[in-house]
């Protein structure tokens, strides 16, 4: 287990989310450097160590999910019974469309859905309904943007390429897919401006010592949700991860020593003006879910007819 330090915290915060989410999946360690002020051999370091300490095996890429049509909403569920909650997270780890499952501490799972706009909640709950009792406590849709960028067939197979690990070599990139180190470079630029694909860096907690903490905030008035927003930003230098898109919610992962500095940190939020609710929640695991999503890149890669958008969804 890797005790995480401050700069720990803030290169996880600068590969994740600074823009929310990181469009630049190929960021220079010279820039994440600059931001947190060290240079670039230290960034290097630092994520190798998070690497080869298994806290953060690999910074993944996935899409912009408006290039299938979809939209991801966050669902935060609570469910109290143990044999049930097993069954959901074992249900949710097999569905399509289904990006993320975070399995917390108690009765508590929160789950990022990629689907039809205004879709997704109900769908879920047809899913998850014959397996027991369970309460939603809230939902939230994370707004992206139109990507710009027109998708070439080379595009879909160079995303395809780095699915698993935003820094493989592009060189052994661009042999495999029969083409010049120079065209994915442009390539990458090109999908980078057009907001079409970005990082998804999910830690381990059990390599982490101490807690990894996730604060869901309700401040439903906009212009309190934005002094708010940015108050954490500033105020809590452990902040792992965050999204504050949302309009009405926003999620911070936050690093934690124990319990009862987690309780400090929930305290403080609950004071922020504004903020009427905060869910604190332990992370007891993370899941990645996206086979369905590795079959949609590499349909898209195959210069032939493609199935209707969103179908894995019905």
């Amino acid at each position: 287990m890797l005790h995480l330090d401050d700069l720990d915290v803030r290169i996880l915060r600068e590969v994740n989310s600074p823009d929310c989410p990181q469009w630049n999946v190929r960021e220079s360690y010279t820039a994440i450097g600059r931001r947190v002020g060290v240079d670039e051999e230290t960034i290097r370091l630092r994520l190798r160590r998070l690497r080869d300490r298994g806290v953060l095996p690999a910074l993944r890429v996935t899409v912009n999910p408006h290039l299938l049509g979809l939209e991801e909403v966050g669902v935060d569920l609570d469910v109290p019974d143990e044999a049930t909650k097993s069954a959901v997270l074992s249900r949710l780890q097999s569905l399509p469309g289904i990006t993320q499952v975070a399995d917390f501490q108690g009765s508590g799972i929160m789950v990022v859905v990629w689907h039809e706009p205004h879709r997704a909640v109900p769908w879920l709950g047809q899913q998850i309904d014959p397996l027991g009792a369970w309460t939603l406590r809230a939902s939230w849709t994370t707004p992206f943007p139109e990507p710009t960028v027109p998708m070439r067939p080379l595009d879909w197979r160079i995303l395809t390429a780095i699915r698993d690990d935003a820094r493989k070599d592009l060189r052994a990139v661009a042999a495999t897919l029969h083409t010049t180190v120079r065209t994915v470079y442009r390539r990458l630029s090109a999908l980078t401006e057009g907001k079409a694909a970005f990082v998804v860096a999910m830690p381990k907690p059990d390599r982490v010592v101490g807690l990894l903490c996730n604060y869901l905030v309700h401040c439903p008035d906009i212009d309190h949700k934005r002094t708010a927003d940015a108050a954490v930003q500033r105020d809590f230098p452990r902040i792992g991860m965050y999204d504050t898109g949302p309009e009405q919610y926003s999620v911070f992962g936050m690093v934690c020593e124990n319990l009862s500095r987690a309780e400090e940190v929930l305290a403080q939020l609950r004071s922020l003006y504004g903020v009427v609710t905060v869910r604190l929640a332990i992370v007891r695991q993370i899941y990645g879910v996206d086979g369905w999503l590795d079959r949609e890149l590499d349909e898209r890669a195959r210069p032939s007819p493609r199935r209707a958008v969103g179908r894995h969804a019905e």
